[in-house]
């Protein structure tokens, strides 16, 4: 529990969410509770840096498809700061936004491990490790982080079950008329399947 003396945690998330699954949610959970979080912000991007795919559903579809898959969560928010930007989305630039907020809570930055593999290629990826602790989802077969991020005070490895879903092999399985039901929460399911979303 935080006490006065105690910086108040605060995770935060960034991703596509073209759609947002259940290995989005296992992830925030497990991380938020290994490390004693009590809220966690998913934050939508609205222009991916490192992105090469051509088109991301609109801005309304994976807000709608968050929240639904969210709402069960007491601890759970989304921010629209990166949504409203007309500009590539920087981590560097929304953790200053959250320092801003809330200048006395201590950031932990939600990642995969495959994200701390090509963590270095980031705008500013030192600025980013002052401003934020990185809380990296990892399992024991995953390999090393770069060397220059070896045993670095502010990157937390927590071991964690494997969870082999992604947002592309689900937009792949609808396009290919394939069955997805078990990927994604129930209420994004039934909103993926009314709007027509991902089909080819």
């Amino acid at each position: 529990m935080t006490t006065p003396t105690e910086p108040r945690r605060i995770g935060l998330m960034g991703g596509t969410f073209d759609p947002v699954h259940h290995g989005h949610l296992i992830m925030a959970e497990w991380l938020a509770s290994a490390l004693r979080i009590p809220t966690t912000w998913f934050i939508p991007n609205r222009i991916h840096p490192l992105s090469k795919r051509a088109h991301i559903t609109e801005a309304r579809h994976r807000l709608a498809m968050l929240s639904r898959a969210v709402a069960p969560f007491p601890g759970f928010r989304i921010s629209e700061f990166e949504l409203k930007r007309n500009a590539v989305s920087h981590t560097v630039d929304t953790l200053e936004h959250f320092k801003q907020q809330w200048p006395d809570s201590e950031l932990y930055l939600f990642m995969g491990s495959d994200n701390l593999n090509q963590f270095l290629e980031w705008h500013e990826p030192f600025k980013i490790l002052e401003l934020a602790r990185l809380a990296v989802y990892t399992r024991r077969t995953d390999s090393d982080p770069p060397e220059e991020l070896k045993n670095h005070p502010r990157i937390l490895l927590v071991n964690s079950p494997v969870i082999d879903i992604s947002s592309s092999h689900i937009r792949h399985r609808i396009a290919e008329n394939l069955p997805f039901r078990s990927l994604v929460p129930q209420r994004v399911f039934e909103y993926i399947t009314s709007q027509r979303l991902y089909v080819s």
